[in-house]
């Protein structure tokens, strides 16, 4: 019987600064020849997905670390932040002078004062203006609070405080995680309403396909992988992963750029 595989992007599938090994899409070509399910698992919404990698064909997709999941084309599930929620956030990060936006399935939002500190956010990540012209593809610039009910997840950088305080200070309504778009640090991070997670997604997913837990198995690197490594049958870490994730993990393969994807699934007999 096929399996329901979970695949993460930054840092998994994709390199932090663009692309994607040959021998990783291969891998997931080959999976799906031999019957087995494959789904992105990923805290970007769907519209930052490259869409090149969509083209390979994933049989699902659970976006904005688990607030959208979507199958075979449907959507199965989407979870928009509370407004006061959002409104709590926003307030502190303005008072910080942090870079903020949010995330909903079909833009990339931020407040019009936001545009110019994200896009240099990233700039001074040293990413490729090529890369940075494909995040930004269309950025949408709002006043206001008219979108807030599409809010799926936000995200911040250049907080003053560390992650750990910000979670602490947005409890109980919201939970916070370490950036998993770049090398994790703890000036950067991301915000999604309590209880919604990649494995929460994950759940909704491998329902709609009639599947169990044990026909998962899971691939990441980062802070906001860890619930999708735990809930997983089997939960695989790259060899970049943070150091946390390869301890709670039941295998750890190679880097992204030394085939780890291709090397795991061959060692678990996917392909």
């Amino acid at each position: 019987m096929g399996k329901i595989l979970f695949f993460d992007i930054d840092g998994t599938l994709v390199e932090f600064r663009g692309g994607m090994p040959d021998s990783s899409k291969e891998a997931l070509l080959r999976a799906k020849e031999n019957g087995h399910k494959i789904v992105l698992c990923t805290g970007r919404s769907k519209k930052q997905i490259y869409p090149w990698l969509l083209e390979i064909g994933f049989d699902g997709i659970v976006a904005a670390a688990g607030a959208y999941v979507e199958c075979e084309g449907n959507v199965a599930f989407r979870h928009a932040m509370e407004r006061e929620a959002i409104r709590k956030a926003v307030r502190h990060f303005r008072a910080w002078g942090a870079a903020y936006g949010f995330q909903t399935a079909d833009a990339f939002v931020v407040h019009r004062d936001q545009a110019e500190p994200m896009h240099q956010v990233f700039v001074d990540m040293g990413v490729s203006a090529d890369k940075i012209d494909s995040i930004f593809d269309g950025l949408r610039k709002e006043d206001g609070e008219g979108f807030y009910p599409k809010v799926e997840k936000m995200i911040y950088y250049k907080s003053p405080l560390a992650v750990q305080q910000v979670r602490e200070l947005f409890a109980p309504e919201l939970e916070v995680t370490a950036s998993s778009f770049e090398e994790p640090d703890e000036t950067s991070g991301e915000v999604a309403s309590a209880g919604i997670h990649k494995a929460y997604g994950m759940q909704k997913a491998i329902a709609y396909f009639g599947l169990c837990r044990d026909d998962s198995i899971a691939f990441g690197d980062g802070p906001n992988d860890m619930e999708m490594m735990q809930y997983a049958k089997i939960g695989v870490a790259m060899g970049n992963a943070a150091s946390e994730l390869k301890r709670a993990a039941y295998m750890v393969t190679d880097d992204i750029a030394q085939d780890g994807v291709l090397h795991a699934m061959q060692k678990l007999g996917l392909v």
